[in-house]
Parts: structure tokens; sequence; C-alpha cells
């Protein structure tokens, strides 16, 4: 009985051991537990004060860009009031300078002109707005140019007659591109007599587009032949014999144009004579 009591003492000291390291290693477990459990709590604290800052910060963003928001409105209010301002003086300065005339008429309708006869194979034409005189030494070139055998010498006359009397009857020209004399011109040297026209004689000359021009602007009456000579002219490298007209005009009211000219003309192809010079007196 004794051996059987000490062995029972044995197995509950043996088990008082057993229970004493369980309760050690649970302790351990429980401090370790402890332990993350702390330090989670810290990294949530420390998660908190970072989402704090966030929050500041982002709330000191939203009130600089509303700030920002707020200005640039009022600057484009004011920029823009003052645009609308100029904008207001302008249109009160374009009206008080009269630059409304003429937006609330009716469309003018601009002058047409009719061809009436024409000599196409010499280039030349008559229209409905050549003067009465013109169209008289008109009908004397082309009873000339339809003789069976055309007389170069009149023929020369007439042009020269037609030329100067195209060029000064002003009166009747549309706009300063409107050239006198321009189809009675050599075709290689037509544009230097047209630029040098447009820049002397028809200098101040106004647009009569639709016909409501109320310059005063000279008329020839008639022209008469002073003499005619026969002579040579260089055009370009070729010498080319030419007709030296000499002619003089009257006008249907002085204005203190020219009135005496000599006009230069050369064959230019096989039927057609024209101006080469123009010399004024």
């Amino acid at each position: 009985m004794a051996k059987v009591d000490e062995t029972e003492e044995l197995v509950e000291k043996v088990d008082v051991k057993k229970d004493k390291k369980e309760i050690k290693k649970q302790a351990k477990e429980l401090k370790r537990a402890a332990k993350e459990s702390k330090k989670i709590s810290k990294e949530n604290e420390k998660l908190k004060k970072l989402d704090k800052m966030e929050a500041k910060e982002l709330k000191k963003k939203k009130k600089e860009k509303k700030k920002g928001g707020v200005l640039k409105t009022v600057f484009i209010s004011f920029f823009s009031t003052i645009l609308v301002c100029l904008a207001i003086v302008g249109i009160i300065y374009y009206a008080w300078t009269g630059g409304f005339e003429g937006w609330f008429e009716p469309k003018k309708a601009a002058v047409e002109t009719k061809v009436l006869d024409s000599l196409d194979d010499y280039g030349y034409s008559l229209s409905d707005k050549d003067s009465d005189a013109f169209k008289d030494e008109y009908n004397i070139l082309k009873d000339i140019l339809n003789e069976k055998k055309i007389d170069e010498e009149k023929y020369a006359e007439q042009v020269a007659r037609m030329f100067v009397m195209d060029l000064y009857t002003i009166s009747t020209k549309v706009n300063k591109l409107d050239i006198g004399g321009s189809e009675y011109f050599y075709i290689d040297k037509v544009s230097m007599f047209e630029l040098k026209v447009m820049d002397t004689l028809y200098s101040n000359l106004l647009d009569n587009t639709y016909g409501d021009r109320t310059q005063e602007l000279p008329t020839v009456t008639s022209v008469e032949t002073i003499s005619v000579e026969k002579g040579t002219y260089m055009v370009g490298a070729e010498e080319k014999e030419a007709y030296i007209v000499k002619v003089k005009w009257t006008y249907v009211k002085d204005m203190g144009y020219d009135s005496i000219g000599t006009v230069i003309l050369c064959k230019e192809n096989d039927k057609r004579i024209s101006v080469v010079e123009y010399q004024s007196n």
C-alpha cells in the first residue's frame, strides 16, 4: 500500500510541473500578444495622425483653390467689363465719325458698260460711255480701215487723234484703272504707260462704279492735227518706221490740262499701227 501511495504522489508532482510549464508558456504567449497589440495600437495612432495631417493639408489646398478660383473669377469679370467698355467706346467713336453711314442704305447697282461696236482685227471698240465727239472720231477710223487699200498715214493720224481724245476725256472713266488710250498703245509698252498715267494724270480720279461721282473732270470736244511726219523709232533692239503726229485739242471747260502734244506711232503687226510714245508740249 505504501508503494502505491508513493507512486500516486510522484504522478501528482509530475502533473503539477507540467501545469506550471504550460502556464509559463501561456503567460509568455499572452505577453507576446500584448506586445503585438501595443505595437499595432501605436501603428494605428500613427496612421490616425497621418490621416489628420492629410485631412488638414487637403482642407488647406481646398481653401487655396477656392481662393484662387474666386480671384480668377474676379479677374475675368474685371477684364470682360473693360473689354465691353472699350467696345462701347469704339462703337460710339465709329458712329460719331460717320462710320455707319450707308450701312442701312439699299445696295447700289454698278453702272454697266455696253459695247456698241468693235473692230476685232485691230483690237478697237466703242462703248456707250464714250463721248459723242469720240464716237465721231471712231466712225472716221472705221471708214479708213474699211478701205480696200488702207492709207497708213491717215490711219496713224486718226489713231493719234483718238488716243489723246480718249486719254484726256477723263469724265467718262470709271476709275483710275480705266486708262484712256490704252487700246491704241503698243502691247509691249502699254503696262508702263498705264502705270505712269495712274500716278500722274489720273492720280486724283474718284471712283464712279455706281454712277454717283460729282467730281468735275475734263471732256475733250475736238482734236486738230497740226502736222504728220515720218521718221524712225527704236522698239527694243529693232529700228522701225514711225509716224510723228503733232495735235492740239479743246475742252468743254478749260481746267488747266494739256492741250497740245506729240504722238509717235509704229506698225505693230501686219495690220495694226500703235502708239509707242506720247509727249505733252
